[in-house]
Formats: C-alpha cells, structure tokens, sequence
C-alpha cells in the first residue's frame, strides 16, 4: 500500500516537472502527510523519526545546491517527502541509479537541444526513476 501510494505520488510529481518545470507545494505537501503517517503506521514511531531525521539531513546537505542554483527546492521537497516514506535506507541505496537516470535524461535533453547549453533536467523523473527501481530491484 505504502509504496503504490508514494509511486502515485512520484508519478503526479513527475508528470508536473515535465509539463510545468514545477513541483506544487500541494502535492509535496500531502505526499509528505501521508508519507509520514504511513511510515508511523507501518513501522510506528521509530520509522516516522528515521523518515524525519533523514528529510532534515536532505534539507541541510541540499541547500547550498539549491542556493548555486543547482537544484529546484522543490527537487529537494520531493526528496524530504520521499524520505518521510522510506527512510534514509532506501534513499541511500537510490543515489546511483538517480544519477545514471540523471545522467542518462540529460543526454536525451543535450541530444534534442542540439548541445548542453541551458540544459535543465526535471529532476523528479530521475529521483520517481531512481528511487522506484531501487524498490523493484533491490527490496
């Protein structure tokens, strides 16, 4: 339930990136919510306290990317909410396959722009890609 909840989420967040280069306070508001009351459902008050540790430590690692202008707040937003439904497990083992659908997604861009010149990457389909495979694969 929890997961085909946050792949829902991860879907919606996704589909705005691509379309509106955005991810709406609403939806990363409600996915955060119901990310963490599925957490404490599912693995009481020691899960929701990992979930919340981890989206604090995100919060801190991320913001200086986000002041270079590197990466969206609300790529970071999203990852604070995938954090309230997974913990910092997860999101540690997602980190390469986000980058190679990083990687891989910027390619594609590069190629259909015809270089790498004011290339941005809607980051939450490599974050939705990353973090779902490592699900699939690896849980």
């Amino acid at each position: 339930m929890r997961l085909f909840v946050l792949a829902l989420f991860l879907s919606a967040a996704s589909i705005s990136d691509l379309v509106k280069r955005k991810i709406g306070n609403r939806l990363i508001l409600v996915s955060a919510l119901i990310g963490g009351i599925l957490s404490f459902h599912y693995g009481g008050f020691e899960s929701l306290f990992d979930g919340v540790l981890t989206a604090a430590g995100i919060f801190v690692l991320f913001l200086p990317f986000f002041m270079a202008h590197l990466i969206g707040a609300g790529d970071i937003k999203l990852l604070m909410a995938i954090a309230l439904f997974l913990g910092h497990s997860v999101l540690f083992e997602s980190l390469f396959p986000i980058m190679v659908f990083s990687l891989v997604i910027l390619l594609i861009f590069a190629i259909l722009n015809k270089g790498f010149k004011g290339v941005r990457v809607p980051m939450a389909v490599p974050l939705s890609l990353g973090v779902l495979s490592t699900l699939v694969f690896c849980f």
